[in-house]
């Protein structure tokens, strides 16, 4: 299904099958399957890339969206998280970058 027109530009974007699924807590949340649209986007025919793909479509744009729509009516909801965790890595680079900030936080990495 493609998008609903963009308000700002009127233009609508074709499906690029990225997803992202969360479970969210007020302490934790948990980043269960993340397939960005830039992707997945890749993988379809026709492939759907650059801006053909949807704006809005970062893991951590659409997940503070949605974060910030749970905590609407829990107090102190928005001050409270104090982790995410990811459940399975694959990206190569999002691998090395996990890896890089448990280090640096003095934890040992469960990436590998």
């Amino acid at each position: 299904m493609a998008s609903t027109p963009d308000g700002s530009t009127g233009r609508t974007y074709q499906p690029t099958a990225g997803k992202y699924m969360n479970i969210y807590n007020p302490e934790i949340i948990i980043a269960q399957d993340i397939y960005s649209p830039d992707h997945t986007g890749t993988r379809k025919t026709p492939e759907v890339k650059g801006q053909d793909v949807i704006p809005f479509k970062q893991w951590s744009d659409v997940t503070f969206v949605i974060w910030q729509d749970y905590c609407k009516n829990q107090p102190n909801c928005m001050q409270g998280v104090r982790g995410i965790l990811q459940m399975s890595v694959v990206n190569p680079n999002s691998k090395t970058t996990a890896e890089q900030a448990m280090t640096k936080a003095g934890r040992s990495s469960t990436t590998g």
